[in-house]
């Protein structure tokens, strides 16, 4: 199918977004639908979500439709505040037991319902937004429909600063029953024996789970400390601060740090699942956890950040794409199958949440898939820290090079501090957008977030 097909005949140029503002930090979020037929990205924004003045950002771009991305956007917050990691402050760990556990999740058989009724309530729905823009629902048509609805309890709307539009929100009811107590990721110390009961390991009731133990691939945070950047990420809960060399952009793919830990699949699957939502629906996710000194990035799939320093661009994240050649090569070895790079001919990014049919290879193992839920995590140090840009690929693909995009933005905040956000993101994807449908750049779903940082002095 050529891109013309994916595509309206005319783009949706309105914009939803949102603004924000405290004494440290001013955020700005936007969201565009554009060409395409529906609106499949979804992004978050919560300051002090955890009340300790922790804040949480996030952008999931979704494939195969909006669904999966809404669920973790709304849902990924509860996860991570439930986590045992994060309440003893481990937050690498927390971040990834989140992804994980969020994907798990989608196996359940409860969940599975809930996300076919929000998507049947989607479906029932046209507003002037767009053709099926199943993430934008006209808020009359929505109450009316699900009035009588039990599962109209567990609704709820994001409100944007459009007059009558707003984005369509929800929460798994009950999700605590599902996450309580039920950390997916446990660390393997030296003298962890898998044959037996371990007491490191939580107990999630399936006496027949399966262990399976692979390395984490991140950058090495560890060497040349000459520079205020990087922080590197500790194994222990101590969270004590090393800053060590700033990562620039070259040097991304270069650099690799190894832990081994252990995952245990509470819903563990060894055939194709049958007739769940998300077997051909997922969603990227580009997750940052901001701190007063410092802050973390989790991601999966190729939506990007870019923090701008002392008047460079660096990327904060990898992209998970097929063109990688270190998730060429893991696909290729477990035995999966790449036609042009994309996975079975289909799918083009290697690791998301959803997408379960990709996810049934060697017993179903976490790790052992061909695409994998697993996030990448760093952890940087605010120092001189203009502002950070988070965005979609629809976002940063359009034309212009990394360095260009944030050198405009650092312009024209140089010229107005207090500068409208989105506005000036809207602006941006005024430019990006593509001037026919049949174009390969500027004709995706589009969504960023600028998070700037407030000069004190």
């Amino acid at each position: 199918m050529g891109t013309k097909e994916l595509n309206l005949a005319e783009p949706i140029t309105k914009k939803i977004f949102k603004n924000y503002e405290d004494e440290n930090i001013r955020v700005g979020i936007c969201l565009m639908q554009g060409w395409r037929k529906t609106m499949e990205d979804t992004s978050l924004t919560m300051p002090n979500f955890d009340g300790k003045g922790n804040s949480l950002f996030g952008i999931f771009d979704g494939h195969g439709g909006s669904i999966i991305s809404q669920f973790v956007g709304c849902n990924i917050e509860n996860v991570l505040k439930n986590s045992e990691y994060y309440e003893k402050a481990n937050y690498e760990q927390a971040l990834i037991d989140s992804f994980i556990s969020l994907d798990e999740l989608l196996k359940n058989k409860d969940v599975d319902t809930f996300l076919k009724k929000i998507m049947t309530h989607q479906k029932s729905n046209i507003d002037n937004f767009g053709e099926k823009a199943s993430s934008i629902i006209n808020k009359e048509l929505l109450r009316d429909n699900i009035k009588n609805d039990p599962y109209a309890d567990y609704l709820f709307f994001c409100y944007s600063s459009l007059d009558n539009e707003t984005n369509l929100r929800y929460q798994l009811p009950n999700m605590e029953k599902y996450i309580k107590k039920k950390n997916i990721l446990v660390e393997n110390n030296n003298n962890t024996d898998n044959n037996n009961n371990n007491k490191n390991i939580i107990n999630s009731g399936n006496e027949n789970r399966k262990y399976v133990s692979f390395k984490i691939i991140n950058e090495d945070l560890s060497k040349n400390n000459n520079d205020n950047n990087i922080i590197k990420i500790k194994d222990s809960n101590d969270i004590d601060i090393r800053k060590n060399k700033i990562m620039e952009e070259e040097d991304i793919t270069d650099r690799k740090k190894h832990r081994t830990t252990e995952f245990k699949d509470i819903f563990p699957m060894k055939e194709k699942p049958i007739n769940l939502i998300s077997n051909d629906i997922g969603t990227t996710a580009n997750v940052l956890l901001l701190k007063k000194n410092y802050f973390y990035i989790a991601n999966v799939g190729d939506s990007l950040s870019v923090m701008y320093k002392k008047k460079k661009a660096i990327k904060l994240n990898k992209e998970h794409k097929t063109t990688s050649d270190k998730e060429f090569n893991r696909i290729k070895k477990i035995g999966g199958k790449l036609i042009n790079y994309r996975i079975n001919g289909k799918l083009n990014i290697t690791r998301a949440i959803g997408d379960l049919s990709y996810k049934t290879r060697n017993n179903g193992f976490i790790y052992q898939q061909d695409v994998i839920a697993i996030p990448e995590v760093n952890k940087y140090s605010l120092e001189d820290v203009d502002f950070i840009v988070m965005g979609s690929d629809g976002f940063w693909d359009y034309g212009d090079d990394i360095k260009t995009i944030c050198d405009n933005i650092y312009n024209e905040l140089k010229k107005d501090p207090e500068r409208d956000l989105c506005n000036l993101i809207g602006n941006i994807f005024d430019k990006a957008l593509a001037k026919a449908n049949n174009y390969l750049r500027g004709t995706d779903n589009m969504s960023c977030i600028i998070i700037q940082f407030i000069k004190k002095g």
